[in-house]
């Protein structure tokens, strides 16, 4: 993709997640003969088209019929401080820059996928927008060997080797400042992990290859499922760019999951990934958890769709330890029932505790800085469980500052078993 339609995709990805506003924010890319093309100064980052995109030349010429953003000493110091880096992206995205007002920055720490995302966030201290100042305050931390930078009383930069891999860091520390300030709005303290028990999620197997087959249409129909939630997943925040896993089962040891590391809002069909017998699909990377969706499906037979998603709303009950009860709305408590905590474990919790704990009656899983587990007998049902959840979580999160919510009583809760026919735990 040519640098100038890089950086209309990514920015109209941005602007489209209110991630920045309509003058704030710039994003740069340099390609292979150091050119450096950044959007431009003022104007609005909704209406940006490829033509508007500015060309920086090594010597410092302007191609293109407006300035470069006013930001651009900073892109400049930065490319010249880190060979590896391609790809510079700088907004004003709401819990950043809510963080940004308190100079600090939000702890990765908490969850495996921020941490191996983020890494350890640095500070920049406020200098005027534009300056040589700011920039080499931006400059100094980076050199540091940080990949994001918390902007003091302004926003975020986030550099990488792509703008792919750069825009992923900025959702993913944005979704982890979201749940650290709810958790604050519950006054209880963030869990954090310990970097050695931090490592990439899933059995990292050598994996064995199955050849392509032709499709039925009942594996047509679920790839084209799995991909349309992945995208509603992505829309409603439940997922962020790279976080979030689907599966749904074909037959006994057959099922499908997401690829590992794929962009949910674009997935496709053709990318879902099918694992038959512990094998996968020639040519393609799978979850990298698939190996406990497949043990899930050996153990309980019920079971037909799994969702994993590490939503706001939900994780800030997994990071804190505070209790979520869904005995106050019936619809939470008809679809949750009572969601069962499994330790953090390094591997999608313990295990054997973790499936164990599922069942017709305890459908729903939340592993201590982690995820969300949701099983079900359809994709649909499954989805549900993960909406309700974070809907949920988020009603019980705003109920907060009004007091102690009003539970079901333990004889209505009866009353509803006995009306929707609920299975016993």
């Amino acid at each position: 993709m040519k640098p100038s339609k890089t950086i209309i995709y990514y920015i109209n990805r941005v602007y489209a997640k209110n991630l920045t506003t309509t003058s704030g924010g710039n994003l740069s890319v340099m390609d292979k003969d150091g050119n450096i093309w950044i959007t431009p100064s003022g104007k609005d980052k909704g209406t940006l088209k490829e033509e508007d995109i500015c060309c920086v030349t090594p010597d410092g010429q302007v191609i293109g019929k407006y300035k470069p953003s006013i930001e651009l000493p900073f892109h400049t110091l930065i490319y010249k401080l880190r060979p590896d880096v391609k790809a510079v992206l700088h907004v004003h995205s709401p819990m950043l820059v809510t963080y940004s007002l308190f100079n600090l920055a939000p702890k990765t720490d908490i969850t495996a996928h921020s941490y191996l995302t983020c890494g350890k966030v640095g500070l920049s201290r406020y200098d005027i927008p534009g300056s040589i100042e700011l920039g080499r305050q931006i400059a100094d931390v980076i050199k540091e060997g940080h990949d994001v930078v918390m902007m003091e009383n302004h926003g975020v930069v986030a550099i990488a080797k792509d703008m792919s891999e750069a825009y992923n860091r900025l959702e993913t520390l944005e979704n982890t400042a979201d749940i650290s300030v709810k958790a604050a709005m519950l006054k209880k303290k963030v869990k954090t992990l310990a970097v050695k028990d931090i490592r990439p999620v899933g059995k990292r197997v050598p994996y064995e290859y199955i050849e392509r087959d032709a499709v039925s249409e009942k594996e047509k129909e679920l790839r084209e499922e799995i991909c349309a939630f992945a995208k509603r997943c992505y829309v409603h925040g439940f997922f962020t760019v790279a976080s979030g896993v689907i599966s749904a089962r074909l037959s006994d040891d057959t099922f499908l999951i997401t690829p590992h590391k794929y962009d949910r809002f674009t997935l496709k069909p053709s990318d879902v990934v099918k694992i038959a017998q512990g094998k996968c699909e020639k040519g393609k990377k799978a979850s990298a958890d698939y190996a406990l969706h497949r043990d899930i499906y050996s153990r309980k037979k019920y079971v037909n769709s799994i969702f994993v998603s590490d939503a706001p709303n939900i994780m800030t009950y997994a990071v804190t330890g505070a209790e979520i009860d869904s005995r106050t709305i019936p619809e939470s408590y008809i679809n949750m029932r009572d969601i069962t905590r499994i330790p953090f474990g390094g591997d999608r919790g313990n295990t054997d505790e973790l499936i164990d704990s599922f069942s017709p009656a305890s459908p729903i899983a939340l592993v201590e800085n982690t995820a969300l587990i949701a099983t079900g007998e359809t994709i649909v049902k499954a989805f549900d469980r993960v909406e309700v959840s974070e809907v949920t979580a988020k009603t019980l999160l705003l109920a907060t500052p009004l007091g102690e919510p009003t539970k079901i009583s333990d004889f209505e809760i009866e009353k509803i078993d006995k009306a929707f026919g609920l299975p016993k735990k």
